[in-house]
């Protein structure tokens, strides 16, 4: 509305708010590498998997594991608000659609998600009940490699031999076991001597006990 009488002429443009799009910056997850999810403000998300509405501002990230299995999400600190964590394959693309609840966290846990497929790129959405400022740490864990042991096979020693021969084949023996998987492994065995040379047999019980893995 022009103050004057005279021709006027005004050039103007009404600037709209951009749209958050939770696909803009995604972060690569690595196992065992914590990160911390700080959201701030309203999403256009809400996948309702885990049972309550998540209206806050959206965090994805990817994350490829490298060995097939049950993985861990584990969270370290939060500011005592909900938040919901997700997870789809990312083949079905970077959108509101197809994600399988984790759990919803308001204080440091762990849960097992999965099983995931080595190799496959999945997506983990961070995705807060409030609006407010919410903030987690977490990581994952990832899944260790079975353990598989390998014994020896059984063997029958040649007659008419000397008991240092036959400590020294049984020794051989001793060491053909092997183990691989888990981490930390310890191989370990109750043997208590090799049989007499003069007949007999010795029974031998093999272990290899993992830090995080089955024995």
């Amino acid at each position: 509305d022009s103050e004057t009488s005279s021709s006027v002429t005004h050039t103007f443009q009404i600037n709209c708010p951009a749209v958050f799009d939770p696909c803009a910056t995604i972060t690569t997850l690595s196992c065992a590498t914590a990160v911390t999810a700080s959201s701030t403000g309203t999403g256009v998300w809400s996948p309702g998997s885990c049972g309550f509405s998540t209206p806050g501002q959206e965090i994805v990230y990817s994350f490829t594991p490298a060995i097939s299995g049950t993985h861990t999400l584990v969270v370290n600190s939060t500011n005592s608000v909900f938040a919901d964590y997700f997870f789809k394959d990312a083949s079905g693309g970077c959108n509101s659609s197809g994600w399988t609840c984790i759990d919803d966290v308001v204080s440091p846990s762990s849960v097992n998600f999965g099983p995931l497929t080595a190799g496959t790129t999945y997506y983990i959405l961070f995705d807060p009940e409030n609006i407010g400022t919410v903030t987690q740490n977490f990581q994952v864990t990832c899944a260790t490699p079975p353990v598989v042991l390998s014994c020896p096979t059984n063997t029958t020693a040649a007659s008419c031999q000397t008991q240092a021969a036959v400590n020294a084949q049984f020794a051989v023996w001793l060491a053909t076991a092997t183990g691989s998987g888990g981490c930390n492994g310890v191989l370990t065995n109750d043997n208590t001597g090799a049989p007499s040379a003069c007949g007999g047999s010795t029974t031998v019980t093999f272990t290899d006990t993992s830090a995080c893995a089955p024995t």
